[in-house]
């Protein structure tokens, strides 16, 4: 391992020890002693008298609160503790607004004492905690804040552990929505606090408290300093623990808000809370005393050495990354490094999804976890300079809007192009992220490997498409009887898929025999558990494509192309060479049908409606013949190289096919994903389907074509960088497949048009037609040019469809060929444009590496291009730039304070 490689390995593990040590090791010895010595209190029973119950004083400090105080309040009243025990005291605090007015005005009638403790200067909030300890009446101290809500018995169970004498506080935990603003994320994070801080308990007293939920003996109060922003809830628990009382969890007592509105929100409160967090371990060791040697080490783990934990993140990062710079180390050590830059990569595709209006709910707990680390880190630098004003500023918290279900519907056409906007989005990040495992593979293997693989999967992604019947298509344009055709979509597809397991496992030694690859046999047997694993998922996937839930769809997407790339990945690393590929593809189906399930609420069940099955046969005879003869088709590239040539160039051939199928042919899997069902719904609107399908093969067009000009100019820098020298002969393979990606990217919308409008057997005729004409031009190009006159046998066979669809798009869809050249000139003047471009520049950066010269080559083509659509489509521009900013959903409802008591 040379000297970059050490450092870095040596960083890697020493950040990832220590994080595994806070975060795992701590957690897991301190349950292991709660379960080996459990540390038991006394509870009140929550069916005692009134007269067991202890009196309770329950201090709300506000400040321009009046929108939500007098709901505070309300709920505080409906408490189910005796009335007779229970005061409520606002410490309002300096409002600009009307809050005491409104908690004044929640006191009247009130069966229960509120006091309202009104000051005009603003002092802060421990200021208002202390003035209202200071006149308080109870026995107990119940601090909670203004934005937050009680589960109904919350009093009683924070109140019931007093009953033991050496019990001094007591907390509750803490529960944030998860369905708007940060909760996803930060929902994750609490569950994990309120676990710890259980086992904490029981293991002899807990280490933190939280202010939404914190009771304590009044005498064991200490005023909470005022001069710094100060954690008021962690001073107040640090004060009790060194007065050597005990500190315990009350996990019934259940309070629940709303998480912060943005990732800016959560910033700045997260930066506020980490100052005011040392400032409070400061002043209670300061002001009270030494806390017992078992407190002592619970706190410092809990509240000291997970406070830093940012400093072993970014060590861990910065290991990471030397690792994988440098050359080849141990398996072991760079698996882990990639599995480290994995993590990151998914933190920061979640922070720009959060940017894109999508949320993955607990999904983004990476994200929450990075953040809140990042923001303690800055604040604990702000509080060692003291620049922080002692002035709480709350955070701007979600709102619970309007549900999902009494949202305006969106019309046809913006459904389409949003829906096209969020699988556009799945399809970049899980695409990538797939592409970026095989870019390190191909580092790691050998092209044979890739060559066997590719034949292998192509053959199981035939039978797959062959097992669907074509129902999972029927399912999509089925409008009156949803639930029964899924039901028949999904048992069909299951009994299907064991057929074409079966037929694949005894078709094995044949087909091993037909390309010459003995391994081929071990390789489509191991396989076959692909088909019924993707067939337990896919009625759950079209369901979320019928209703153009793609934002939904984007979890299991990304799932699958995660695990599967981590898990090829690793095992290369360890020396499975081409079985890397194979376990990767079946870990990734099984990833995928997991989150569907977790996903989609629909479930199968019993019978089977005859007249639905008919109607959808009826549909789906022509569908299953298309999709079966696409795939097939589409596949007969790889068949025809692994039967005539060598698995060898089969490598080299799908290396260099990859790179148009994840910037071209993907691009128009995804649109296809959301045209048909958004085209189905204009069935019955001929001329709006129309427009809608201009405007979507335009807005293809000026996406995909610039695409395949620089794919095609730029193919030898792309090759070498991307998979290495040792790749060379896929250059001249990419630079004809680029062609061919950007003629197939013109017509192909106009296929999903002849389905919507009921006529999928144009889409039949037309691929009778392919079949004549495909096969005997691969075969003579590969006999003539090898893997690169296949690539010129997909191009010619490309032209002469796209000719015959102009023909039949005039026909059945009544849109002129002057109407497709109007369609297309934006993409094909401004992508001519750029190639010129590029054509011109690329001498000049000849001499720069590959390196260097796609980092300039790229956004430079980029720029050129846009400015050509700027300047010659202005209006083009405008329209898409408008559709981009209207990409954003309403987030949806808040979950209900109710939902605290299930």
């Amino acid at each position: 391992m040379t000297g970059m490689g050490l450092l870095g390995a040596t960083l890697l593990l020493l950040g990832l020890a220590a994080l595994a040590m806070i975060w795992l090791g701590y957690p897991l010895l301190i349950a292991a002693g709660a379960r080996w010595r459990p540390w038991r209190w006394r509870l009140t029973p929550l069916e005692a008298p009134a007269e067991a119950w202890p009196r309770l004083s329950v201090i709300i400090a506000a400040h321009n609160e009046a929108a939500q105080i007098q709901t505070r309040i309300r709920n505080l009243i409906e408490q189910d503790y005796p009335a007779a025990k229970l005061e409520i005291i606002v410490s309002e605090d300096g409002s600009s607004d009307d809050t005491a007015a409104q908690a004044r005005a929640a006191a009247d009638g009130s069966p229960v004492p509120v006091r309202v403790l009104s000051e005009p200067q603003r002092g802060g909030k421990a200021a208002a905690l202390n003035r209202a300890a200071a006149v308080a009446h109870g026995e107990v101290l119940v601090f909670t804040d203004a934005n937050n809500m009680f589960a109904p018995q919350a009093l009683r169970h924070l109140a019931a552990p007093f009953a033991d004498s050496r019990v001094g506080a007591v907390t509750g935990p803490k529960t944030v929505a998860e369905n708007c603003g940060v909760g996803g994320g930060e929902g994750v994070y609490w569950r994990y606090e309120g676990w710890l801080v259980r086992q904490e308990s029981a293991s002899g007293g807990a280490a933190a408290a939280y202010g939404e939920g914190l009771a304590l003996r009044r005498e064991l109060f200490r005023p909470v300093p005022t001069n710094h922003l100060t954690n008021d809830d962690l001073f107040l628990a640090m004060a009790v623990l060194a007065q050597k009382w005990r500190l315990v969890a009350a996990p019934d007592a259940r309070s629940w808000e709303l998480g912060a509105a943005d990732a800016g929100s959560e910033w700045e409160r997260r930066r506020r809370m980490a100052g005011g967090h040392w400032e409070a371990l400061v002043a209670a060791r300061r002001e009270v005393g030494h806390m017992r040697a078992a407190d002592a080490f619970r706190v410092c783990f809990h509240e000291v050495l997970r406070q830093a934990s940012a400093v072993w993140l970014v060590l861990a990062l910065a290991g990471a990354v030397l690792v994988w710079l440098a050359p080849p180390a141990a398996g072991s050590v760079r698996a882990l490094a990639g599995l480290v830059l994995a993590g990151w990569g998914w933190v920061a595709a979640v922070g720009l999804l959060r940017r894109w209006g999508v949320r993955l709910g607990r999904g983004e707990a990476p994200y929450f976890f990075c953040l809140a680390l990042a923001a303690a880190a800055v604040g604990a630098w702000r509080n060692w300079r003291h620049s922080e004003s002692k002035y709480w500023r709350k955070a701007g918290r979600a709102q619970a809007g309007a549900s999902a279900a009494g949202r305006r519907a969106l019309p046809a056409q913006g459904g389409i192009l949003n829906g096209l906007f969020w699988a556009s989005s799945s399809f970049l990040l899980g695409k990538l992220f797939s592409f970026g495992s095989i870019v390190v593979l191909a580092r790691l293997l050998v092209p044979k490997a890739f060559g066997e693989v590719a034949i292998a999967i192509s053959i199981i992604g035939v039978l797959e498409v062959l097992g669907t019947l074509g129902l999972t298509s029927a399912l999509v344009f089925e409008e009156q009887a949803v639930d029964a055709a899924a039901n028949l979509c999904f048992w069909i597809t299951i009994g299907t898929s064991c057929l074409t397991m079966a037929a694949a496992w005894w078709l094995a030694p044949l087909l091993a025999a037909f390309f010459h690859e003995p391994v081929l046999r071990l390789m489509l047997r191991a396989l076959t558990i692909y088909l019924p694993i993707t067939a337990l998922g896919s009625t759950h996937d079209f369901l979320l494509r019928r209703r153009l839930s793609f934002r939904t769809k984007l979890l299991p997407d990304l799932g699958q192309s995660s695990v599967k790339g981590i898990a090829a990945i690793s095992m290369a690393l360890v020396g499975f060479g081409a079985w890397s590929l194979i376990w990767g593809q079946v870990l990734g189906a099984v990833a995928a049908t997991a989150i569907l399930w977790m996903v989609v609420r629909w479930r199968p069940h019993r019978g089977l409606d005859r007249v639905v099955f008919w109607r959808m046969v009826h549909f789906a005879k022509h569908i299953y013949f298309l999709d079966g003869s696409s795939l097939l088709l589409l596949n007969l590239d790889t068949f025809t190289i692994g039967r005539m040539l060598t698995d060898t160039l089969v490598g080299y051939y799908t290396l260099a096919f990859r790179l148009p199928d994840v910037v071209l042919v993907s691009v128009l899997n995804v649109i296809a994903r959301v045209t048909f069902p958004g085209f189905s719904r204009l069935q019955n609107d001929l001329p709006r389907l129309r427009r809608t399908l201009l405007d979507t093969a335009r807005y293809t067009a000026l996406l995909t074509l610039p695409m395949a000009a620089g794919m095609g100019m730029l193919a030898p820098a792309v090759v070498l960088v991307l998979y290495g020298r040792h790749w060379g002969p896929a250059v001249a393979v990419v630079e004809v497949l680029a062609l061919w990606g950007g003629i197939r990217c013109l017509m192909h919308p106009f296929g999903d048009g002849y389905k919507a409008i009921g006529r999928p057997d144009v889409l039949t005729r037309t691929t009778v037609l392919w079949w004549i004409v495909l096969p005997p031009s691969l075969i003579l190009g590969a006999h003539w040019g090898g893997i690169v006159g296949v690539a010129w046998g997909h191009v010619v066979t490309r032209t002469a469809m796209s000719l015959l669809h102009v023909y039949l798009v005039a026909k059945y869809l009544k849109i002129s060929p002057a109407a497709l050249l109007r369609c297309f000139a934006p993409a094909f003047e401004s992508s001519a444009i750029m190639a010129a471009a590029l054509w011109v520049a690329r001498p000049l950066v000849g001499g720069w590496g590959p390196r260097l010269e796609l980092a300039a080559m790229v956004p430079f083509g980029a720029v050129v291009y846009g400015a050509a659509v700027l300047l010659l489509h202005p209006q083009i521009a405008r329209a898409a730039l408008a559709r981009v900013r209207r990409r954003s959903i309403p987030a949806t409802a808040a979950a209900s304070a109710t939902e605290l008591t299930a």
